[in-house]
C-alpha cells in the first residue's frame, strides 16, 4: 500500500480480543509561542456533556465545581520515540463554599483529543465530563498512523478507534478499497460492527477528506456462537485411595470442531496448586468428526491432605460454563462401602429394562462382585436373555430385561476386596396386571363326588390384588349355564399372605363339598391395573364330578377267593365318553373276547357302566 510522505508508520499486533489502551503516536508538538488561554467551567449539577474545540499548541483550562471533593482524569498516551509532551497542571481547592478542581493544559497536542472527566476524589463516581477536540491540520485523527492487525471470531465486536481531531471532519470506513456501510460510527469512539462470519475478514481503512489515515487488517476465525456447553465427564482411578498410592483423575468432553473449550481442575485446597506431587496432562483427539478434549490430574504418593472435592470446569468460546465434580477419600485403613442408588424400586408396567445400580468405595481394590436373584441364586449372565451385568471398579449394575411381575423380589450384590466381604439387598417391585394360575394350570379335572376337594389358585402381581372366586354350573358339560354365582365365603380356605416375600405368589383356595355338581370355577384377581382389562387377571378350571377315578376306571372287589362269583364294573364319565365300550381278556399279551362271562350295561346320572 502507498502511504503519504507526511505519515510515519508503526505496526501493532493484537492477537485476540481488545485493542490496546495505549497507541503509538506520530505528529508534532504544538508551538511554544504564547497563545491565549481558553477556559471552560463545568458544574456538578450539569448532566450535559460539554464540548471544547481548541487548536494545536493552544492552552486551555477546565474547572469543575462540586459540593464534594473532586479531581480530573485525562487522556493518556505514549508518543513515538518517547517524545515529550505537556502534562496538565491540576489545582484542588475550595471557592465560594464549593470544592473545585482546575486543570490547565499547555501546548495542546492532537492526541489530547478525548474525554476529560471530573469525578469525586477517591471514588469512581462521575461528576461531569468534557470532550476536547484539538484541531491539527497535519493530524486529522486522534490516533497514531498505525497498521493494526486483529483477530476476531463470529459474534465479536470490532472497534476501529478513528476519532477526528476536528468535529467538522468527515470520516469514512473502507473495506478492501470499497466504502463499508454496515457499521456504527461515533466521532468520540470510532467505528464499530459485529462480526457476522468469515466474509468480514479483510483490509479496512479510515479515510478523512479522501486520504487514508489508518490501516486496519481484520482476520476472522470462524467459531460459531453457542448457547450452552454440556457437563464434562470424569473418570477416576480411585475414589478411596490408600496413603502413598498413585491416583489419576481425568476430565473430558466431546465437542464440535467449530467449538473451542478450556478444561481446568479446581483442587480442594489452593495450596495444592504449588505441590510437586500433583501434575496435569492435556490431550485433544479427533474422534468420529468431533474433538475429545481432556485434562488428567496425576497425584503421586497421595496423602491425607489431598482428600476432598475436585471440580472440573469447562468454558467455551462463547463463555458458556459448566462443571462436574468428584470426591477423593484417602485412608490408611481398608474400606469397603456399598452404596445403592436406591434400595427399593417400584416399576410401572411397560418398562423395557430396569437397572439396579450400586456404587462401590473400596480400598484395596475389589476382587470380585456377584449378583444373586430373588431366590438367592447366583445370576449367570452368559447366554441369559433376562439379565446383564455392567460394572467397573466403582460401580456394578444389574439390568433386568423386559421385567414382569414374576421378576419382583429382593436381589443381592456381594462384593469382596480381599479384606472384607459385604452384601447389599435391593428390593424390586414390578407392578402390573396379576397373573393367575388355577390348579397348577389344569383347565379341567375329574373329582370323585363322594369326597371333598380343594382347588388352589396362585396369583403373581403387584400391587397385591384382591382375590375372589366365581362358579358357573355346567350340568350338561361342556355346555354351561349362562349364570355366574359368587362362591360362598364358607367354601374359602384361609391363607396367611401378609408376610410373603415379593417373589412369592398370593394363595387362595376353596373347599368343594361332597356331591357338588359339575361347574366351572373362576379365580379372579384385581388391582389398580385391571380396571379396563381381563387379560391374565383371571383363570379357571372345570370341576368335573365323577363316580370313578379320572372319569374312566374299573371297580372290583378288593379281595377275591377262589370259586367266588365276581362282578367287575367299568365306569366312564358321561362328560367324556359314550356307552359303547366292552370287556376283553388280556393274557400273555393277547386280547380275546370273554365267552363264558355275562356282560350288561347300566348308567347313572354321571356315568355309563359295563358290568362283567
Amino acid at each position: 500500500m502507498v502511504l503519504h510522505s507526511n505519515l510515519r508508520l508503526c505496526m501493532l499486533l493484537f492477537p485476540w480480543i481488545l485493542l490496546s489502551s495505549g497507541l503509538l503516536v506520530a505528529g508534532q508538538e504544538g508551538s511554544s509561542t504564547a497563545t491565549p488561554t481558553q477556559e471552560l467551567v463545568v458544574d456538578a449539577l450539569s448532566t450535559k456533556d460539554e464540548e471544547l474545540v481548541v487548536d494545536k499548541g493552544s492552552n486551555f483550562t477546565l474547572t469543575c465545581r462540586s459540593i464534594y471533593p473532586v479531581n480530573w482524569t485525562y487522556p493518556h498516551y505514549v508518543t513515538i520515540d518517547n517524545e515529550e509532551r505537556s502534562i496538565p497542571e491540576i489545582y484542588l481547592g475550595v471557592e465560594d463554599g464549593l470544592y473545585i478542581a482546575k486543570l490547565a493544559m499547555y501546548h495542546a497536542y492532537f492526541m489530547d483529543t478525548g474525554y476529560f472527566t471530573c469525578h469525586q476524589q477517591n471514588a469512581d463516581f462521575l461528576v461531569a465530563q468534557v470532550y476536547v477536540y484539538v484541531r491539527d491540520e497535519d493530524n486529522f485523527l486522534a490516533m497514531n498512523n498505525t497498521m493494526i492487525f486483529n483477530t476476531k471470531q463470529q459474534g465479536d465486536t470490532v472497534e476501529i478507534p478513528c476519532r477526528p481531531t476536528d468535529p467538522s471532519l468527515t470520516v469514512e470506513l473502507f473495506k478492501d478499497s470499497e466504502i463499508y456501510q454496515d457499521v456504527d460510527y461515533d466521532p468520540r469512539k470510532g467505528f464499530s460492527f459485529v462480526v457476522k462470519g468469515i466474509e468480514d475478514t479483510g483490509f479496512y481503512e479510515c479515510v478523512v477528506e479522501s486520504k487514508p489515515y489508518c490501516n486496519y487488517h481484520l482476520h476472522v476465525v470462524f467459531q460459531r456462537k453457542t448457547s450452552s456447553i454440556e457437563k464434562p465427564h470424569i473418570t477416576v482411578s480411585h475414589k478411596i485411595a490408600a496413603v502413598n498410592a498413585n491416583v489419576s483423575l481425568t476430565c473430558s468432553i466431546h465437542h464440535n470442531l467449530d467449538v473451542t473449550v478450556v478444561l481446568d481442575w479446581v483442587l480442594p485446597d489452593p495450596r495444592l496448586n504449588k505441590s510437586n506431587h500433583i501434575h496435569s496432562e492435556r490431550l485433544i483427539n479427533k474422534v468420529d468428526g468431533q474433538y475429545n478434549t481432556q485434562v488428567t490430574l496425576n497425584i503421586y504418593n497421595v496423602n491425607e491432605e489431598d482428600e476432598g472435592e475436585y471440580i472440573c470446569q469447562v468454558v467455551d468460546q462463547s463463555n458458556n460454563k459448566n462443571s462436574n465434580k468428584t470426591t477423593l477419600r484417602v485412608t490408611a485403613h481398608s474400606v469397603l462401602d456399598l452404596i445403592p442408588a436406591k434400595t427399593e424400586y417400584s416399576v410401572h408396567p411397560g418398562v423395557a429394562n430396569e437397572e439396579l445400580v450400586v456404587n462401590i468405595e473400596s480400598s484395596p481394590e475389589v476382587k470380585y462382585k456377584q449378583w444373586y436373584d430373588y431366590e438367592d441364586r447366583l445370576i449367570i449372565t452368559q447366554g441369559s436373555s433376562k439379565y446383564t451385568v455392567t460394572d467397573n471398579q466403582f460401580m456394578s449394575k444389574l439390568t433386568i430385561k423386559r421385567p414382569n411381575t414374576r421378576d419382583s423380589g429382593t436381589y443381592r450384590l456381594e462384593v469382596n476386596n480381599g479384606v472384607y466381604t459385604k452384601s447389599v439387598l435391593i428390593s424390586a417391585t414390578f407392578n402390573g396386571i396379576p397373573e393367575v394360575i388355577v390348579n397348577n394350570g389344569e383347565t379341567e379335572k375329574f373329582y370323585l363326588t363322594d369326597n371333598e376337594h380343594i382347588i388352589d389358585c396362585e396369583v403373581f402381581g403387584h400391587p397385591r390384588p384382591n382375590i375372589t372366586w366365581i362358579s358357573v354350573p355346567c350340568p350338561n358339560y361342556p355346555l354351561c349355564l349362562d349364570r355366574q354365582e359368587p362362591v360362598p365365603l364358607a367354601m374359602y380356605v384361609v391363607h396367611k399372605n401378609e408376610e410373603l416375600p415379593l417373589h412369592k405368589p398370593l394363595k387362595s383356595s376353596i373347599r368343594v363339598p361332597k356331591h357338588y355338581e359339575t361347574a366351572k370355577f373362576f379365580c379372579v384377581a384385581n388391582n389398580l391395573y385391571t380396571q379396563d382389562s381381563t387379560e391374565n387377571r383371571q383363570n379357571y378350571t372345570y370341576f368335573l364330578a365323577t363316580e370313578v377315578e379320572e372319569g374312566f376306571n374299573i371297580v372290583h372287589p378288593e379281595l377275591v377267593v377262589q370259586t367266588d362269583n365276581v362282578t367287575l364294573s367299568c365306569g366312564a364319565s358321561k362328560y367324556k365318553y359314550t356307552s359303547d365300550f366292552r370287556w376283553f381278556l388280556e393274557k400273555d399279551g393277547q386280547q380275546s373276547e370273554l365267552l363264558d362271562a355275562k356282560e350288561w350295561n347300566d348308567e347313572s346320572t354321571l356315568s355309563y357302566w359295563r358290568h362283567l
